[in-house]
């Protein structure tokens, strides 16, 4: 995320909460200027490029590093998510390449998901507690979920692919619906119809 005045510009992290009104940003504080000398390099990776008359970043803080020491993103980081070090002395399980051949990673990416809500069409009203299960393409069950008390369900860190959401609920008959996942979707309602009675004397399978 660039965020920028007329006095120059940095880039930041966003997280999407529902915590935020629509259409506004909120960053607790700006690039904090750490000169080591002023006016020429900063310790916190924004320098003035002399050529655009802007403040830019980030330059890995290439002196740092030429040092031994970290950049300061990573020494300064609050929650620790971001490491710096030899490729080869890292764990990279759950790690993808931010590009073919490059040196930035990404650990743990949340994955795409998969949503929707159940709901009762007679009375308009949605259904809680009714149990979700996700099938791959092979027909194993990957999860398994309950409806929230807005009647909606989700299955979240997928891998993209072909899956069957089958959902069933006491006194409903059981719905199902495939589902091809190339991006996260929220994949909408899910009426339940009301099971039919049993004839007396009449077999149902198991």
């Amino acid at each position: 995320m660039r965020i920028f005045n007329e006095r120059g510009w940095v880039m930041g992290a966003a997280i999407v909460t529902d915590r935020i009104a629509p259409n506004t940003l909120l960053q607790d504080h700006g690039a904090r200027c750490d000169p080591i000398e002023p006016g020429v390099s900063d310790r916190g990776g924004v320098f003035w490029n002399e050529e655009l008359g802007i403040a830019q970043k980030c330059t890995g803080c290439q002196h740092l590093v030429d040092e031994g020491e970290l950049p300061h993103c990573v020494d300064h980081c609050p929650t620790g998510a971001l490491t710096f070090g030899n490729e080869a002395d890292m764990d990279l399980t759950n790690c993808v390449a931010a590009e073919e051949g490059g040196v930035l990673w990404y650990k743990n990416l949340p994955g795409l998901f998969i949503a929707g809500e159940v709901w009762d069409p007679a009375p308009n009203e949605i259904i809680e507690n009714a149990k979700v299960v996700l099938r791959d393409d092979k027909g194993f069950q990957v999860a398994e979920t309950l409806t929230d008390g807005f009647g909606d369900f989700w299955f979240r860190k997928l891998e993209a692919g072909d899956y069957e959401v089958v959902i069933k609920a006491d006194g409903f008959e059981t719905v199902k619906r495939a589902v091809h996942l190339d991006k996260s979707l929220n994949i909408g309602d899910f009426p339940m119809q009301p099971k039919a009675e049993e004839e007396e004397g009449e077999e149902v399978e198991a």
